[in-house]
Formats: C-alpha cells, structure tokens, sequence
C-alpha cells in the first residue's frame, strides 16, 4: 500500500477501489459485459484509435518541450498521463461536439486562469486519511448524482435545494481541509517542484487546444462531406472538386462550415451547384433560418407524383 500511495494520493485510491468494485459486481451481468466489449470495440476501431495516438504523439512533444525547459520530470509522469486520460480526452470531446460549429476556445482559455484552478489543485493535493476517502466519496458521488437526476426530473424546488446546500457543505469541507493543511504545508507548497507540478495541468491544457481545435474541424469536414456518399453516385473528380471548393472557402472557420449541410453535398450535380451552395457561407443566422431548401433542383421521380395525384382523382371519381 506505501507503494501504492508514492503514486495515488488517498482520493484516488479510494475512487479506484469504489469503481474496481462496481465495475467487477457489473460484470456479472452478460448484458453488461457485452455492452462494455461492444464499446472497447468502438475505442479500437481506427476511427477513434489514430486521432488519439496522433494527439497523444502530439502531447509527448508538448511535455518534451516542458522538459527542455526544465517544467517537467519523471515525477510527474503519473500527473501527465491522469490529465491525459481526463482533461485532455474531454477537451477533444468539448471542441468536436460544439454545436453550430463555436468551438469554445475562449472559454477554455479562461477557465485555465480562474481561481478556482489553484482550489482544484490544492484540493487533490492535500486529502483526508484514506479510511475518511473510503467514506466521503460513495456519499459525495451519490449526492452528486441525485442532482443531477432533480435537475433532470425537475422534482420540487425545496429537495433540489435542499440536495444543493448538501453538495455545498461537502465542497466547502473540501475545501478548507485543503486550505488548512497547505497553510501547515507552506514550505513545500511553495518549493519549484510544487510550482511545477501546478503548472502542468494549465500549460498542457493551454498547449491541446490549437490540436482540439484542429479535430474539430476534421470532425466537422467529415460530418458535412458524408452527404456525398449519399443519393446519386458522383464521379470521383467532381467530388474532389467540391470537397476543394468547399475547404477553400471555409478553410479552418468552424462557423462557415457549420453553414452547409451534408443535404446540400448530396445534391450537388454541377459547378453551378456548388456556386449556389457556398453562397450559404455569406448568410446571417437569421438568413440560415429561413432557407430551407436545397440551391439544386430535386427531380421528383414519376411514380411520386403518380402516388399525391392518386387522392384527387379519387375525390373526382366521388364526385
């Protein structure tokens, strides 16, 4: 266990023990164990695996470069890899999933300055006895989890505020057991290494988002361009063609590219199409709300329109 706590502080040792249990009583269902293979199958697959590697690749040459500043060692390889796994993955996450294209790289940058990243800090750093974490985290995690499950439910604003203030003590606890021991602990806390050690969540999160942003864009290009593998096959040129004009005009903006649809690409049968498609990039927001139709003529096949003429010549034989 010394061993174990030289790695893991005793927060995480008792959140990994807690989740181990779970997960090991979870297995024991076989709809849970293929669902969970179902998913690891996902995570493998191409798709998801080379984007990770790449910005794996790409942060081991950010924590070179810490290195050669003299910002990182060995000893925090175990602080580098934990923030890889967490806010990393969900930084990635947070810029692909942006809706309508705002990726939001202003908020991150501001959340990396806030206060609360020094409370955060000081709040993994110094914990309770483990038999106290064993305690406080199934408590905390199943307050945690009841709000959100009122938040959802909308249940009566008394429990939900009730649930809150519960939530609230356990933080503000948290907290001041953290504050205190870093007052007992001022000399360390106030060595290179500690400053070292704090610095590297902030500099590695300042560091991914220009790769984030980039995956968001690749992510959003993919999105749009699946509408070419849709309706009437296109000749090869033609498609390389539009997807040229279309990246030529967009270009790393994420909100121009969020203005054209997969719809669009799908209809798209000459340059003239694609003239008239890209003239959705200049529109407002309000101009995007109103256009609801395709720039290209849609044929509508003839037996179509024998099936909507069908009605009026039952109404006429009625009559």
């Amino acid at each position: 266990m010394d061993n174990v706590s030289g790695i893991l502080n005793n927060r995480e040792i008792a959140a990994g023990v807690w989740l181990l249990g779970l997960l090991i009583f979870s297995l024991r269902s076989k709809a849970v164990r293929q669902s969970l293979f179902g998913i690891l199958r996902q995570i493998a697959s191409p798709k998801l695996l080379i984007p990770q590697v790449l910005l794996a690749a790409y942060i081991g040459g950010c924590v070179y470069l810490l290195w050669r500043k003299n910002l990182w060692n060995v000893s925090l390889l175990r602080d580098t890899l934990y923030w890889f796994v967490t806010a990393g993955v969900l930084t990635v996450f947070k810029y692909v999933t942006a809706k309508k294209g705002k990726v939001p790289v202003k908020e991150m940058l501001i959340d990396n300055l806030k206060l609360v990243v020094v409370l955060e800090y000081l709040m993994n750093t110094y914990t309770f006895a483990l038999w106290a974490e064993m305690v406080i985290f199934p408590i905390l995690a199943l307050v945690v989890m009841m709000n959100a499950y009122l938040e959802v439910k909308k249940e009566p604003q008394i429990v939900a505020t009730f649930m809150t203030w519960v939530q609230a003590i356990f933080g503000s606890v948290l907290i001041a057991h953290a504050l205190y021991s870093a007052a007992l602990d001022y000399k360390n806390l106030g060595s290179f290494d500690t400053l070292r050690s704090f610095m590297l969540p902030i500099l590695l999160s300042l560091a991914i988002i220009p790769a984030a942003y980039i995956m968001a864009v690749m992510a959003q290009y993919e999105s749009l361009f699946i509408g070419f593998k849709l309706g009437k096959q296109k000749d090869r040129k033609f498609i390389l063609h539009c997807k040229w004009r279309v990246i030529a005009r967009c270009r790393l903006k994420t909100s121009n590219i969020a203005k054209l649809r997969p719809f669009d690409m799908m209809h798209l049968n000459n340059k003239k199409d694609v003239d008239e498609v890209l003239k959705r990039v200049e529109m407002s927001e309000e101009e995007l709300a109103g256009d609801v139709t395709c720039a290209c003529t849609i044929p509508v096949p003839t037996q179509m329109k024998d099936t909507l003429r069908q009605p009026d010549q039952t109404k006429s034989n009625k009559n």
